[in-house]
């Protein structure tokens, strides 16, 4: 994906969640994205490579740098908890773009399934499982119990 692209699909995916809502505390050149308060995903258009940085999993976070050329630890985050995906590099094994939506999905409810429960606006094992019954896709298993 080019990095228009990559920004296209990281906006819509995130404006869709529920109760997402788009700040730019660090200025206009970096789009945050968060649930009450809580960032899940981080876009920039300043010069050099567009970027598109998100939670994970630890474990899925080191499978996604292992597995892709542009997946690598979170730009200027916690590199367990991180990962930020660069434009694809011709030839190079690139994260698809429905993986990429699902990982920011993921993402999000990593962050609801922190908040507390009078806080979160969905439940995140409910909305992940009716997420994926809607789209056709095996059973997400969303975030780990706390």
């Amino acid at each position: 994906m080019r990095g228009a692209e990559l920004h296209r699909l990281a906006e819509e995916t995130a404006l869709e969640l529920p109760q997402s809502e788009l700040t730019y505390p660090f200025g206009p050149d970096w789009e945050v994205y968060k649930v009450v308060g809580k960032v899940f995903l981080l876009l920039t258009r300043a010069a050099g490579p567009q970027m598109v940085t998100f939670k994970v999993e630890p474990r899925e976070g080191r499978a996604l740098v292992g597995a892709f050329d542009n997946v690598v630890p979170g730009y200027h985050m916690n590199k367990t908890h991180w990962v930020t995906v660069l434009p694809s590099t011709k030839g190079r094994p690139c994260l698809p773009a429905e993986e990429l939506e699902e990982l920011i999905v993921s993402s999000y409810l990593l962050v609801v399934a922190g908040l507390a429960k009078k806080e979160q606006p969905v439940d995140p094992y409910a909305f992940g499982a009716a997420r994926d019954r809607r789209s056709g896709r095996e059973a997400h298993p969303g975030p780990l119990p706390r």
